[in-house]
């Protein structure tokens, strides 16, 4: 037996070996031993173990109830249950297991398949790790046994060996076993065997007592299938943390972080939103355990997320919305809000393959919390887009609170889309943004309802700025006659944001001009009255009333009009 006191380094070693074998062991429940995940996982526990054995020869591991040691030093710890690790040794005798230098990979593939197979031992298994073991033949695996044979007492009652003692015959090795005398002393003691006859007679049970139902056992089968699915991925993402706690398994992270795609890919599929939302929960959970020394662990969460907004993934949603529930919708939008800004680009063209209401409600939401992150994916995704769908994201543009959205919403009323536009322009009334300057180019947009838009945007409130604007336009703008209703539209609208500093344009607008002018109604003297009305001041008014009674028919029919 070795020196119970080890290296430090051999320490770490042996621990990151035996965390290794665990997470081996917990793909196997989730893969095909062929899978590719499961040799990968195997390959590197055969590399760690080979060299460790390399430079120490063996390594030897002590068993007790629920922890292995490795020489005095504690290397895992468990829990008392089936299917741990240490006490699946413990419950089938191993008192000490050793690897020696030379091991092969088919011994360590098979020494896991024992492991994998037996962890958990079914009421009426055929067999045990001890005798796969002995079985196996393993040159390099090694292990010390105790005998666990079940023996009577003299009630008829059940006993193990720790009660009643060693067995007669047994010894502390099963590979030292006397096989004839322990056939020898079942002859001369057979009450195990009474025992075995008594349990067949009890399991001769009328089995139609238990008997299910078609529709019971279709409700069985998908609660196990819950179960086993929760269980899985809770287990797989404390795998994951353990691994950054240990700082190590880069390898067996990339496994793990694969397994959980599929997951969440299916999740996605099946509107399983509780587990989809469960993974990203505790990823963003375990990144934030990442620190400088486990920084590849962030930057491979990061790669994971970048991966779950492609269409892959979300691809399958547009099928769903519409039997989607107000609590799936909640569910789904905590989901997608999850996600990185990239994958507004996969979200946004979902505008147009849905038109129920509460699912374009929940992705506007989706897509202005991810565009507060980061809104150059949104921007991206608006220059790059054909117009059906930039008419139907601009508007959430009008829901945003930066100054970059606020620009970009500028830069769309510039778009060749006239639908674009108006949504542009609607979006820029949303948010209160006051910025006529900005927009005056759209006082000769080719479509009329922008410009009417943007008349009404400067009607909105009396300003030096807006009524600046208007005047220098009506100076200088050579108006045709096709355009005589936008011409009054900005009369009407200088009247409406304009203040007593027009009133002498007005007035020289509506009493003056050439002499053969004054004996009918243009539309500029329509145009200013419209305009003297809507200021509504009694200087104003004092310029109609001037008008009413002046001996040109055109200008006095105008005024009379307009009063």
């Amino acid at each position: 037996m070795p020196d119970k006191s080890q290296p430090q380094e051999a320490l770490e070693d042996a621990r990151s070996i035996v965390n290794i074998l665990l997470q081996v062991l917990r793909m196997l429940s989730f893969y095909a031993e062929d899978h590719t995940n499961c040799q990968a996982g195997l390959m590197r526990l055969h590399k760690d173990l080979g060299n460790f054995l390399e430079k120490n020869q063996e390594l030897r591991l002590t068993v007790e109830k629920n922890r292995l040691l490795f020489g005095d030093r504690v290397v895992y710890e468990g829990d008392v249950k089936d299917g741990d690790l240490a006490f699946a040794l413990f419950r089938d005798g191993i008192l000490e297991l050793s690897f020696h230098n030379g091991l092969e990979a088919r011994e360590t593939q098979i020494f896991v398949g024992i492991l994998n197979t037996y962890k958990v031992l079914p009421a009426e298994a055929e067999g045990d790790i001890v005798t796969a073991l002995w079985e196996s033949q393993l040159p390099h695996v090694h292990y010390e046994a105790a005998d666990s044979i079940i023996e009577t007492d003299s009630e008829g009652g059940l006993s193990s060996q720790e009660e009643n003692g060693p067995i007669p015959g047994g010894t502390t090795s099963l590979q030292d076993t006397d096989i004839f005398g322990s056939l020898e002393t079942l002859k001369k003691d057979p009450a195990p065997c009474v025992v075995a006859e008594k349990a067949k007679e009890l399991r001769r049970v009328d089995m139609r007592i238990f008997e299910l139902k078609t529709e019971e056992i279709t409700a069985l089968r998908e609660m196990v299938l819950r179960e086993e699915e929760r269980d899985a991925t809770g287990e797989i993402l404390n795998m994951m943390a353990d691994i950054l706690k240990d700082q190590q398994n880069k390898e067996f992270f990339d496994v793990v972080l694969e397994y959980l795609s599929e997951e969440l890919q299916i999740a996605l599929a099946r509107k399983n939103f509780d587990n989809s939302l469960r993974i990203l929960v505790r990823l963003h959970q375990i990144r934030k355990l990442s620190v400088d020394s486990t920084s590849w662990a962030r930057a491979k969460i990061k790669e994971f997320f970048m991966r779950a907004s492609e269409k892959k993934y979300l691809g399958a949603l547009h099928e769903l919305w519409p039997k989607l529930t107000v609590a799936d919708l909640e569910k789904a939008k905590k989901t997608l809000i999850l996600l990185p800004p990239a994958s507004i680009g996969t979200i946004g063209p979902m505008f147009c393959e849905t038109r129920t209401s509460s699912v374009l409600r929940m992705l506007s939401e989706v897509i202005v919390t991810l565009a507060a992150r980061d809104l150059k994916p949104f921007e991206t995704l608006l220059n790059t887009s054909e117009e059906d769908l930039v008419h139907r994201l601009v508007p959430l543009l009008g829901h945003m609170k930066d100054e970059s959205s606020a620009r970009l919403l500028l830069k769309m009323t510039l778009h060749p889309g006239e639908r674009v536009r108006m949504e542009a322009l609607k979006a820029i009334t949303t948010r209160d943004l006051w910025v006529p300057c900005d927009l005056v180019s759209l006082l000769d947009d080719e479509n009329s309802i922008v410009r009417q838009l943007y008349l009404d945007y400067l009607a909105s409130r009396r300003s030096k700025t807006t009524e600046g604007i208007l005047l220098g336009y009506l100076r200088n703008k050579r108006f045709r006659n096709h355009n005589k209703e936008h011409l009054s539209a900005c009369f009407r609208t200088l009247g409406k944001c304009g203040t007593t500093a027009s009133i002498p344009y007005l007035q020289n607008a509506l009493l003056k001009g050439g002499l053969i002018s004054r004996f009918r109604a243009s539309s500029h003297r329509k145009g200013a009255a419209m305009a003297l009305l809507e200021l509504g001041s009694e200087k104003a008014r004092q310029v109609l009333l001037e008008a009413s009674r002046s001996g040109f028919p055109g200008i006095r029919n105008v005024a009379q009009s307009i009063l």
